[in-house]
């Protein structure tokens, strides 16, 4: 993967991937994800998913979820410790689908099995915590 960002000192940005079906014998899937407080990197997570994702976009999805609850915890630390920042988190997903279907206030069908999901994501996008931008691969 290739970002190209300056990042101010007091922002929290994030980058999140998955692969879908990444261990044929189990049909597992793969989450990672990326965390900077400015430039420096603060996490990283990098896990076999325990269960078969049913489409590409739920195992995106899920990947997303993780890196939400990660990065707004991240995000309020500062604030529990005093310390005021008027920052956003900013997420970057190589998935257009899932970045789409996080600010589209309506739920779709072929979506119901990440409903808790979607709307842990959802929340945080409408509160104004986060912002979510979708960045293609290079290869």
């Amino acid at each position: 993967m290739c970002f190209h960002t300056t990042p101010s000192p007091t922002i929290v940005l994030a980058y999140s991937d998955a692969d879908w079906i990444a261990y044929k014998d189990s049909y597992c899937s793969t989450t990672r994800y990326v965390v900077f407080f400015g430039s420096k990197l603060i996490a990283w997570h990098s896990k076999k998913q325990p269960i078969v994702s049913k489409s590409s976009a739920e195992v995106e999805y899920r990947t997303l979820t993780y890196i939400v609850a990660e990065t707004v915890w991240i995000n309020k630390l500062p604030y529990n410790l005093g310390v005021f920042l008027s920052t956003l988190v900013r997420l970057y997903s190589n998935n257009l689908d899932v970045t789409c279907m996080s600010v589209n206030p309506v739920q779709h069908d072929h979506s119901k099995y990440i409903v808790v999901d979607y709307y842990f994501v959802r929340k945080w996008i409408v509160d104004g915590d986060l912002i979510i931008h979708y960045v293609p691969i290079r290869l």
